[in-house]
């Protein structure tokens, strides 16, 4: 269901006010644009879909049900564009309607979700501890583009099966095998990680 302040947004946006949707693209437009790039890995390329999420976003307000969250919704477009981004691996037009300003804190790097070393801390330790976030990573982007957006569907942005499918528009029974295989997969790819323990 849409949280009350987003329901009121999305009406006046629907009256034609504009500065509505802008605040509306303000409240969400980092979570979109972290999940895409860690999709992607490329800033321009998370940049220029987040766009597109937007734009897609308001010419679909009218068929928003108000059943949903409205992050859900988005995310479910976003998932969609990315899809249909990989399928047909075509340069894309960037429509600069909308303007959408990622702030440098809130951009994920390659080293996203690494703490910061501790004060008098081994630079071994923090070699290995980067390197062992590589290889994470990398077992993370072999996965096929349905895995890997169910594990950062579920493990980075927290959200439960039935939020999942939506999103993705698939059975929670798809959504749950889908996970459990990419589980599977990363733990027999990273399996020299545990037994170098």
């Amino acid at each position: 269901m849409a949280h009350k302040r987003e329901a009121e947004l999305i009406e006046k946006t629907l009256q034609g006010r504009a500065e509505a949707f802008d605040e509306l693209v303000c409240l969400y437009q980092d979570k979109v644009y972290n999940l895409i790039y860690r999709l992607c890995h490329h800033h321009q390329d998370a940049q220029d879909l987040t766009q597109e999420v937007f734009i897609k976003a308001y010419e679909s307000l009218p068929d928003f049900q108000f059943k949903s969250n409205f992050y859900t919704w988005l995310y479910r477009i976003a998932a969609n564009l990315f899809f249909s981004r990989e399928r047909h691996a075509k340069a894309r037009t960037v429509i600069k309607t909308i303007p959408i300003q990622v702030s440098a804190g809130d951009r994920p790097t390659e080293r996203s979700g690494e703490l910061p070393p501790a004060p008098g801390a081994d630079p071994g330790d923090l070699a290995q501890g980067r390197e062992t976030l590589e290889m994470i990573q990398q077992a993370i982007d072999s996965l096929d583009d349905g895995q890997r957006m169910v594990v950062l569907l579920r493990h980075v942005e927290g959200l439960e099966y039935l939020q999942i499918a939506e999103i993705l528009q698939w059975p929670v029974g798809t959504v749950k095998s889908s996970l459990h295989r990419a589980r599977l997969e990363l733990r027999e790819k990273l399996k020299h990680l545990e037994d170098s323990k």
